[in-house]
């Protein structure tokens, strides 16, 4: 009756382990996937896995925000993993390739700070889900250290190799409006871009219009015939340039009246252009038989005056007399 009993309680022990056991592996089995979810592993084609959002610790998160500090960016490397921070910032997606989805569609995404500073985020907050990208923001997480970021094409070979990046898990993340210093930078740089835009925009047709005339390469080195050309606030163009050769000093000079002529005819029209003042260059040799590239020629055109000009039928022959202001040098004054 014993050995039954005693067999029993074997039989009775066994099934009770193995149980627990069958219980710890269930266990075990649901952490790893959890952890393939977190990491990854299981996310195919997508740069990010999703989030367990099911494991998130409310408690957690309103602690974090009543601990968490700033640190400097360049302290961050000497800064414990877990450590409770605040970071601030634009949000941007994780790659130019989901640039149209919202930023936390796959749960991590990128936020620059105002030094140009950047950081992977994995997204712990579900209210975050369907915030737009490009969005100034405020998170309150944990520093996870530092990851590698994704490229948008990692089989693609590109000269710049992925950066390692601090990482942060937020887990309360707020939208935050623009402050009014950072609308009016947002201006100013919009200003700036559009103006450098115009400025960039109207020297490259005058430069096309003054090549078609004076030629791409000057007839003395055939190096570059266009020596500058500015365009200033007041939308004043000013032109210097290499006058053409010619077999004698009358035909270089009726030579440079009609080039100046005929840009006049193909620019009179351009609406951002107020005035045009040209300075004709051309290799002159002095007393001591040195030659040095002196300006012989100017001549300036205000608004007025291109408004007059027959695009036709340009003063080729009447510089002189057509211009605002215009100066020779006293050589071409000589027989």
């Amino acid at each position: 009756m014993k050995k039954i009993s005693f067999s029993f309680m074997a039989l009775f022990f066994v099934i009770i382990l193995s149980a627990c056991g069958s219980e710890k592996a269930e266990a075990d089995s649901k952490k790893e996937t959890t952890a393939s979810r977190v990491n990854g592993d299981d996310s195919g084609s997508r740069p990010y896995a999703k989030l367990d959002h099911a494991n998130v610790d409310m408690a957690l998160a309103s602690d974090i925000k009543e601990k968490a500090k700033k640190v400097p960016y360049h302290r961050l490397g000497h800064t414990a993993e877990g450590t409770k921070i605040i970071i601030e910032g634009k949000a941007y997606p994780i790659n130019m390739n989901n640039y149209k989805d919202n930023v936390g569609k796959d749960d991590q995404f990128k936020v620059r700070d105002r030094d140009g500073n950047e950081y992977i985020i994995k997204n712990e907050d579900l209210s975050y889900i369907n915030t737009h990208q490009y969005k100034r923001v405020r998170l309150y997480g944990t520093y996870e250290g530092q990851e590698k970021e994704i490229k948008a094409d990692p089989n693609k070979q590109t000269s710049t190799p992925p950066r390692s990046l601090p990482t942060i898990t937020a887990y309360i993340i707020e939208n935050k409006p623009r402050t009014a210093e950072e609308i009016a930078k947002d201006k100013a740089i919009k200003d700036r871009i559009q103006k450098d835009f115009k400025i960039n925009s109207v020297i490259d047709e005058v430069s096309e219009a003054v090549h078609k005339q004076f030629g791409d390469k000057n007839t003395f080195n055939n190096e570059e015939s266009i020596i500058g050309i500015s365009y200033n606030k007041d939308n004043e163009i000013s032109i210097k340039v290499f006058g053409r050769d010619n077999p004698s000093k009358n035909l270089i000079k009726k030579g440079m009246w009609k080039d100046i002529a005929d840009t006049l005819a193909d620019l009179k029209d351009h609406t951002d252009i107020n005035n045009i003042a040209f300075n004709i260059v051309f290799p002159m040799k002095g007393k001591n038989g040195n030659t040095s590239n002196d300006i012989v020629m100017k001549a300036s055109f205000d608004r007025d005056t291109l408004d007059q000009i027959n695009r036709d039928n340009p003063p080729s022959d009447n510089i002189p007399n057509t211009a605002d202001d215009y100066w020779e040098h006293p050589s071409f004054k000589k027989n």
